[in-house]
This record gives structure tokens, sequence and C-alpha cells, in this order.
């Protein structure tokens, strides 16, 4: 069976979980629950790649500040890390708000992300044989995007398989849709969630929206949160499964084990219902414990 290897590219961030014990008290203090761990899109789907025993490379920019951390967390996971230092900006950081029902609300410093640069990118290989995969964000804020197309391009000079997971309905909005569509124009996998996927259509229903993304991308792979998710190709469902039975504690980090787990099953050569079920199955981990990563 094949074990192809895998590139994600993107952002790497210092979490802040913060799991307030009671709604928040707006001008005073409400008790809570604080953790810092590790964070970012790529790097968290990076890292679920590697727990899953894939061979994963991951490029990113961190500040000084916390390089040798970022860096010595990934290595623990399995992936090998081209982590550029960047000489003037801190580490990226975010305040993830973890409310009652385990859904989040993000505060975000971008810090270094937005100085990740082609530079990086072209530290590392890509083949024929390589998975290249690409945070949204990379692509969704100015500073870093030439890095993220620059890896895209790469992937496509070399006959490479190519992903992407747009990451933020809400700053697809502020970038506009047709950009980013323009950007991935020749990407073989989407991964977007129900809000990204309508707001990348225009169409108000996600299943709806899937099917009409799935003739501008080879495969669309769509979460639905307590629906599950599906898999599109030209207009058609290919395959649709149930979500996991799992009591969430905190959805950080959910669709980032979603697209590892379907990377890791698609390197090794499975179907696309088992590369499905891998990623739901991988999200189930990563919604039923705190933080984005694995342990």
């Amino acid at each position: 069976m094949n074990d192809r290897r895998i590139v994600v590219v993107g952002d790497v961030v210092t979490d802040v979980i913060v799991r307030p014990h009671s709604p928040i008290v707006h001008g005073t203090d409400t008790a809570s629950s604080i953790e810092l761990v590790g964070g970012g899109s790529a790097a968290n789907t990076a890292a679920w790649i590697g727990t899953l025993g894939g061979s994963v490379d991951f490029v990113a920019r961190a500040g000084r500040d916390q390089h040798a951390w970022h860096e010595g967390l990934l290595t623990a996971t399995g992936v090998r890390s081209f982590i550029a230092t960047d000489p003037e900006l801190p580490s990226a950081r975010i305040v993830v708000l973890v409310d009652m029902n385990g859904e989040r609300t993000m505060l975000t410093d971008r810090g270094a992300n937005d100085a990740l640069s082609p530079a990086d990118v072209d530290e590392i290989s890509i083949d024929r044989s390589t998975l290249v995969h690409v945070s949204g964000y990379t692509l969704l804020f100015a500073g870093p995007r030439p890095a993220g197309l620059f890896a895209l391009e790469k992937a496509r000079e070399q006959g490479a398989f190519s992903s992407v997971d747009p990451n933020s309905s809400g700053f697809l909005a502020l970038v506009g849709p047709a950009l980013f569509l323009k950007m991935t124009v020749g990407v073989d996998v989407c991964f977007p969630n129900a809000d990204e996927v309508c707001t990348l259509t225009d169409i108000p229903d996600p299943v709806e929206a899937a099917l009409d993304l799935s003739q501008h991308y080879g495969t669309v792979v769509c979460k639905l949160g307590p629906e599950g998710a599906l898999i599109a190709q030209s207009g058609s469902i290919v395959t649709r499964n149930s979500a996991p039975d799992v009591t969430v504690v905190d959805t950080t980090g959910a669709g980032d084990a979603f697209a590892a787990g379907y990377l890791r099953a698609l390197a090794q050569g499975e179907s696309l219902d088992n590369c499905l079920a891998m990623a739901i199955h991988t999200s189930g981990r990563a919604v039923a414990r705190i933080g984005a990563r694995p342990r």
C-alpha cells in the first residue's frame, strides 16, 4: 500500500484556551480555566497527521520568542518542521474562548504568520508523489498569500496532489469568495464546513452548495457539523457519513483534524469511503478533548 509524504503549509499559533466556569460577566471577573497550547490550523493538521503515523513536513514562520517551543511540540507528534524564525515579529497568538457547549470564539494576533514567504516554502522539496495541503488562512491574508500561492504552483508544476481548507467564513466574506476561488483553481480537494461552502457559493443550503462547489474543484469534502460530512464530485454526492457519537468538549481544531484524517488515509491509497471515515473519526477524537492538537 502507498504511503505518500504530506507537506502542510501555513500557520503556527500559540493558543490561549479560556473556559469560563459560568457565563462571562462583562466589566468584572469570571472564574475560568486557562491553558497554553500549540495551535494554528496548518500546524494542527500536521500534528494530527504525524500522530496518525503519516510522513509529514510542516512549513511556517514563528517569532524567536516561541520558535523552539513550537518545533518541540510538533517534533513530539512526528512532524518534520521547517519553521523559519522571524527576526522582528513575535509568534502568532490566539485567545480561544470556549463556551459551555464547546463552541469557540477566537481573538487573533497573527504575528509572524503574516511574514511567511515563498523562500520559506522553497526550503522543502515537492514532487509528483507529494500531497500538498495549504491552510486557507495563508491565502486569505495578503502577507503570507504569495507563499501559499507558491506552494500550490509548485504542486501544479510537479503534478502533485493539492488541497486547501478555507478555514473561515468571516475572512472569506471579507476577501471575497471570487478571489479565493480564483487563487485555488486546479486544487484537487477543498475542505469547507457548512458556513464556508455557503459563503463560497452564495447558496444557503450547504449540501446544495457542496454539489455546486464540486464543479469547481476535483473533490469537495464538506463538514456538516452534527449532520456528519459528505464527499461531492462533479455535482454529485459520492459518499456521506454521520457525525461521530462523542461528547463535545471543545470544537477548536476539529476541521484541522478532519483534514488530517482524510489526507492520512489518502496518502495510504485508501478509498474515498475510508478517507471520509478516517476524517470523521479523527475529528471526533479532536472534539472530545481540550485544545486543537493530539496529546
